[in-house]
């Protein structure tokens, strides 16, 4: 972590910026817009934004710290994943919602499996 602090720190504050306004693009094309979103409707976007945003916030900090910062940042959050929003609320919602968001993305390989293991382990802390 020390190694990789300030890169860190100037990371997340337009990182999350970043990925926030970039999930809510991803909410509107992948979720069909409804004039009153019922409980499972609103539950799905909210599984998506999160999904997203966590999926965003890890590989940009690859990109932009390096691998170590972003393997640090998935320690953290899968260490305290308790502390994070919920991602999803049940088991099939966030299957759907992952395995749709990761299409979209085009996310393969080590990528996705590296994603696919840190978001199955939160969801699991949830039950």
């Amino acid at each position: 972590y020390l190694a990789s602090r300030d890169c860190f720190r100037g990371f997340i504050r337009v990182g999350a910026r970043h990925c926030n306004q970039e999930a809510d693009s991803i909410v509107d094309i992948l979720m069909e817009p409804s004039d009153k979103p019922d409980d499972d409707e609103d539950s799905r976007q909210q599984c998506l934004r999160s999904t997203h945003m966590l999926t965003c916030l890890v590989l940009q900090l690859e990109d932009t710290c390096g691998e170590r910062a972003q393997k640090v940042f998935l320690d953290t959050v899968v260490r305290f994943g308790d502390l994070f929003i919920a991602i999803c609320d049940d088991k099939e919602t966030a299957t759907e919602v992952r395995t749709m968001l990761f299409d979209y993305l085009e996310l393969e390989g080590d990528t996705r499996s590296k994603m696919e293991t840190a978001l199955g382990y939160l969801n699991r802390r949830r039950r």
